[in-house]
């Protein structure tokens, strides 16, 4: 699971804000917060080749003497204070951890670094805890596994359609979509399976459930084992 989790992460650009983190990362205050992805002063981005007009990725490696100096991080000072502000291990990024992402890169029959997958891509999770949300359904065919683009989600009556929804562990669990309620004050944050607001507000339905999806982040490969077995063929 540490390589996954390190190609997912590696696969996004230096400085890029993420929300989901794997599970070896600091939990508890730090989940509640974005955190910005950068990398030590040992490491260099590198953009991985691209399909045509496909999405960028992204890989790192160890520095070398003939590469640019950093641009964020320019000191060991200055990765463990990023490090302990957003409740990142010291290591991360390590060569060891660098060398072991780097076998499960994808690569051509050659051996060397080749464009990944343009289909299908994986949304990124909420932190663990830290609620679902429902995809747009324009990417149960545009982003999605192929198992997904049956959805019933333009059914006549709310009552019978379905959804897509983002678990906080990652998996993707199709659901009726009069099964979600939500308080007016939420502001488009589901609260999770059939939970009636405490506080006795009323339930808000059109106006409230915004549907997510293009404009979150995608990967190439699952965030969580969970996302990974919700999405295998039926």
């Amino acid at each position: 699971r540490l390589q996954q989790d390190l190609l997912v992460l590696t696969s996004f650009n230096e400085n890029e804000t993420l929300h989901w983190r794997p599970s070896w990362f600091k939990q508890g205050p730090f989940s509640e917060k974005f955190w910005t992805l950068q990398n030590p002063p040992n490491v260099v981005t590198e953009r991985m080749p691209q399909l045509n007009k496909g999405r960028n990725y992204y890989t790192r490696r160890m520095r070398r003497n003939d590469d640019l100096p950093p641009t964020y991080i320019k000191s060991w000072d200055h990765w463990r204070w990023y490090c302990g502000v957003y409740g990142i291990p010291d290591d991360f990024l390590c060569e060891e951890q660098i060398r072991l992402m780097s076998l499960g890169l994808p690569r051509d029959q050659s051996g060397s670094l080749c464009a990944p997958p343009a289909h299908p891509l994986y949304p990124e999770p909420r932190p663990l805890g830290h609620g679902s949300y429902i995809l747009d359904p324009f990417t149960y065919i545009s982003h999605l596994p192929s198992k997904f683009r049956s959805i019933n989600h333009a059914a006549s009556t709310k009552e019978r359609m379905e959804v897509v929804v983002v678990l906080s562990n990652g998996e993707l669990k199709v659901e009726s979509w009069a099964k979600f309620f939500m308080q007016s004050s939420q502001n488009g944050h589901l609260t999770e399976y059939d939970e009636q607001p405490a506080d006795g507000s009323e339930c808000v339905y059109d106006s409230a459930l915004k549907e997510q999806g293009p404009g979150r982040r995608w990967s190439y490969l699952p965030w969580t084992r969970e996302q990974e077995q919700s999405c295998e063929p039926e």
